[in-house]
């Protein structure tokens, strides 16, 4: 996967990079679009629509979700000046913002919407796309068996395109998936199957498909195969700068090859997760520290833990509620 140069003097440059993104979802280049951004200012529609838009997919990369819904707002004063094809990737945006903001209902309207567009221009990938946001939300909100079926759709849909990239991410998140059902043996042959088409350049999947392998490995007991995809995960998180990964191995370390240093990792985690409001993750880490207090008789800390756990799923809920209003 090769970088392309992101700083862009006209429209039509513009225009060429998008269609880029279109066809080629995965390119790196959009990840890091900061050089797109650095002293530009939006003059007329088109550059307006775009410059938003790409404002969008750079805070989404960095896990900023509420900015990019700010940024898909703002794009969206003039997206149905756009073409049709850019008025499906606004759509398709705002429905993978709000899937990470827990809005599943918006997310699910938006995504159809965009499956619409893309169907009208047999646009196989896009609609593979929306078949596998489709997915994970039915995942997020526990319709296991919808969101199979949604992955499914989605890999039948690739068979019609050159889509590599989105193979590995349908086959990472059935792997997800069964995680989730406490179904090792399946989660890792579909995990297997993502890493062998993922780039090396792929930093940040390469990184979560190497976490969810070291874990289900560890959890049959092949420590051999799990230590190997452990290091080798740490390694590519601390490569990328992925604190959120650093601190997810660390733990996973603590958890089955460091037990020593369980009780301060955990804490160190769960303090970082609670600066960056990830509440999944103090959910997380938070009762499986109360539970390592309970079985030592420490019951006050024990309590103090699973009483933060209860906190961050309150706080969870809330911001559910308020993506849902």
């Amino acid at each position: 996967m090769r970088l392309i140069n992101v700083t862009v003097t006209d429209v039509a440059e513009q225009k060429n990079l998008l269609h880029q993104w279109y066809t080629n979802p995965e390119i790196e280049a959009f990840r890091h679009p900061r050089h797109f951004l650095a002293n530009k200012e939006p003059s007329g529609e088109r550059m307006d629509f775009h410059y938003h838009f790409y404002q969008a997919l750079f805070h989404y990369d960095q896990e900023h979700y509420e900015r990019a819904l700010d940024c898909l707002n703002q794009a969206g004063r003039t997206v149905f000046e756009m073409e049709l094809e850019e008025t499906g990737e606004w759509y398709f945006m705002l429905a993978a913002v709000y899937q990470r903001l827990y809005g599943y209902a918006l997310s699910m309207k938006y995504c159809e919407k965009a499956m619409h567009i893309f169907s009208c221009k047999q646009n196989f990938r896009r609609m593979a796309s929306c078949e596998n946001l489709f997915g994970i939300n039915n995942q997020d909100i526990g319709q296991h068996n919808d969101a199979e079926n949604h992955y499914r759709a989605a890999i039948r849909l690739c068979s019609h395109a050159d889509c590599t990239f989105m193979y590995m991410t349908v086959f990472h998140n059935i792997g997800v998936l069964h995680s989730k059902k406490d179904d090792p043996i399946t989660a890792l042959f579909y995990l297997k199957k993502a890493n062998r088409l993922l780039s090396p350049e792929d930093v940040t999947n390469r990184t979560k498909n190497l976490y969810l392998l070291a874990c289900n490995h560890f959890i049959i007991g092949n420590t051999q195969e799990a230590s190997r995809c452990f290091h080798e995960g740490l390694k590519v998180a601390a490569a990328g700068s992925n604190e959120t990964y650093v601190h997810r191995f660390e733990a996973l370390r603590a958890k089955y090859l460091r037990p020593d240093a369980f009780e301060t990792t955990y804490k160190k985690a769960i303090a970082y997760f609670l600066h960056r409001q990830r509440w999944e993750f103090v959910i997380e880490y938070g009762e499986e520290l109360g539970l390592y207090y309970g079985k030592r008789k420490r019951f006050k800390e024990a309590y103090d833990y699973c009483d933060l756990a209860i906190i961050a799923k309150n706080k969870l809920e809330k911001e559910r509620e308020l993506a849902h209003d």
